[in-house]
């Protein structure tokens, strides 16, 4: 299915992920110089530590290293990325105090270390679920980005909690595409290929287990300086946006976003306007794009969709659907399905 738009003439995603392509590719006895032709870098200038790439550049790269590589590559790559790679959200992650608690932090940073990839958590009966909310325009990449980080998440566990991770279930919301019995086997207890949405159940124990590198006084001072670094590399607007969709199913108000970010509701308009955006104009924005993503990459039927926008009444959100694209949901969905 298609995505929602992203920026990928920008250089927005961290260039660390290309040496652990390379370093897999060398075990395999494969040349990636190709793969930096592909996406037009110069393999021996590149600082991956300091550089960032665009999304069609990684995508570029990532493409050309799947046609040689086996089916389970993006497992492969995220087994090998180590979890201080991701620099300031490294250090929350490791010093918080256990799976549920990093997965709070990723929600509210995760755009610094993987811009293409929104996690959340929630708790489901005897479950703690993390949802992965890919953002590419390409459905090889998304796929690749979700595999990684299903495999980080249990290599970082195995090394933060000196346990493994046991999943009880994954969804991944694109086809099986081929991995071989044990490479599955090894992935979860019970694994799904073109489910809805893209998930991880774990049992809540496990959720909840301390990691042993936590730390309350490090964690404290690695998210200030994460908030710091967030304000750094987003507009304000950017700001309030991200927080619309964190609770865009309650529909919340510029008063409780103004409260969220710790300033108060005039403060909120004015530093808006410096930005020359409204808060009504950006509730519309991302009840807009939420609404593409959860027709054009899930299976959640309109009266779900409905909630998860906010809106009380399924007749309000076909009428605003209608008004953003000139075509209901129900249509607008059967001519962007197919590519997820």
């Amino acid at each position: 299915m298609k995505k929602r738009a992203s920026n990928s003439h920008l250089n927005t995603i961290p260039g660390f992920f290309l040496p652990y392509i390379d370093e897999y590719c060398d075990q395999l006895g494969i040349d990636s110089a190709g793969f930096w032709e592909s996406a037009g870098l110069a393999r021996h200038a590149f600082r991956p530590l300091q550089e960032k790439i665009s999304e069609d550049q990684l995508y570029r790269f990532v493409s050309a290293a799947l046609r040689q590589t086996p089916a389970a590559f993006g497992f492969e790559i995220g087994e090998r990325i180590s979890i201080a790679s991701y620099g300031l959200v490294s250090r929350a992650v490791m010093s918080c105090g256990n799976l549920r608690r990093s997965t709070d932090i990723l929600s509210r940073f995760s755009h610094l270390a993987m811009p293409l990839v929104e996690v959340s958590g929630s708790a489901a009966g005897d479950n703690f679920v993390v949802e992965l909310v890919t953002t590419s325009n390409h459905a090889e990449l998304n796929r690749v980005m979700v595999e990684a980080i299903v495999a980080n998440m249990r290599s970082a566990y195995k090394l933060l909690a000196a346990t493994p991770l046991e999943i009880e279930h994954a969804c991944f919301a694109f086809p099986d595409p081929g991995y071989s019995a044990s490479v599955t086997a090894a992935i979860a207890k019970k694994v799904t290929f073109s489910a809805d949405r893209n998930l991880v159940h774990v049992a809540r124990e496990v959720a909840e287990r301390p990691f042993l590198t936590a730390s309350q006084t490090e964690e404290a001072l690695s998210l200030q300086e994460c908030e710091v670094a967030l304000r750094q590399c987003q507009r304000f607007s950017e700001q309030v946006r991200d927080q619309i969709r964190r609770c865009l199913d309650a529909s919340p108000t510029s008063f409780e976003v103004a409260r969220r970010l710790h300033m108060s509701e005039r403060s909120l308009r004015r530093l808006l306007a410096k930005d020359g955006a409204s808060y009504r104009a950006l509730m519309q924005e991302v009840r807009e794009s939420q609404a593409k993503y959860y027709l054009g990459q899930t299976g959640l039927n309109i009266a779900q969709v409905t909630a998860k926008l906010g809106y009380v009444e399924t007749s309000n959100f076909r009428s605003a659907f209608k008004r953003w694209t000139g075509q209901s949901p129900s249509v607008w969905r059967n001519a962007n399905t197919g590519t997820r």
